[in-house]
């Protein structure tokens, strides 16, 4: 059972991430992170996400969530860095949701990304999205 933890509680986690997460048998939902307490209340009283395991930093929940998984939902622009500690914090594969003007220069920080600093896999994958 892989462990996920998701980085921003929008509206894209509210109508993409979450529910494909809890749906699927193979993954379990297991800590959220948001600045807004409304959205992190919301979405992991929705998930039945333990208390707990709901962070209003995203490094906090990095460091003391055991997780394999981090999806990064935050909105475009604010993407980079939460990846990026992500994979820092242990190797953890990154799914980062990027709009389609945006997705080069986010390819280009993880190419320049050393590969020592990682402890496990790293992988992240880009996929963008039109409204």
């Amino acid at each position: 059972m892989l462990r996920a933890g998701i980085i921003g509680c929008g509206g894209i986690t509210e109508r993409r991430h979450g529910p494909v997460l809890v749906a699927h048998d193979g993954v379990e939902l297991v800590a959220l992170a948001d600045v807004n307490q409304q959205r992190l209340q919301l979405l992991g009283d929705r998930h039945l996400v333990p208390e707990a395991a709901r962070y209003t930093d995203y490094e906090k929940m990095l460091a003391h969530a055991e997780l394999d998984i981090v999806h990064v939902c935050t909105p475009h622009d604010l993407h980079e860095a939460p990846a990026i500690a992500a994979m820092e914090a242990g190797g953890l594969p990154g799914l980062t949701s990027r709009g389609q003007r945006r997705g080069a220069g986010m390819l280009r920080t993880f190419d320049g990304l050393d590969p020592r600093m990682a402890r496990g896999p790293l992988g992240a994958t880009v996929a963008g999205h039109r409204r």
